[in-house]
């Protein structure tokens, strides 16, 4: 088996696949080069999976009920979206302050990463509740090209420093 043939036998599991969407959404804003790209690959995952975990699904149980189950998904994750450290953004800051940062940097960071972490797997069992998404719902790597992901990321013409 070639390097390609084991590339596309790789399982994409739903962990993976929420980690993708939720990376898609927090490039809606990037310039159209990314923003794109990661739309392709939210879309290819939706398209795979046969769920776009943006709406709210389609079912016989009483819409309303799965509408607020849905409600409720988005929610957690727009809580999820807006977890981030105190120090966040902070590019420079008085010595006082970078003193701080070396202190509570760990502490603040093993926390935050927890949080999150359990953030992830509340999400995941929403997934369950909502859409039946369990464990055993996986893709192949070569699924998903076929539902459009892209093969590899498009070349930047940025200058990133």
């Amino acid at each position: 088996m070639n390097q390609r043939d084991q590339k596309s036998n790789v399982v994409c599991n739903r962990e993976v696949w929420l980690r993708a969407w939720l990376c898609s959404r927090r490039f809606q804003n990037a310039r159209p080069l990314v923003r794109e790209y990661q739309a392709l690959i939210a879309q290819a995952y939706a398209s795979a999976f046969g769920v776009d975990l943006s709406r709210s699904p389609k079912t016989e149980r009483a819409d309303w009920d799965v509408a607020m189950q849905h409600q409720v998904f988005m929610g957690f994750v727009e809580v999820r979206e807006s977890t981030r450290s105190p120090f966040a953004g902070m590019m420079a800051a008085p010595r006082d302050i970078v003193e701080l940062y070396r202190r509570h940097r760990d502490a603040v960071d093993d926390t935050l990463n927890a949080f999150l972490s359990a953030q992830d797997q509340l999400l995941l069992d929403l997934m369950k509740l909502i859409w039946g998404i369990d464990e055993t719902w996986t893709v192949t790597q070569e699924d998903l090209h076929k539902a459009g992901h892209p093969r590899e990321a498009p070349e930047d013409d940025w200058d990133i420093w």
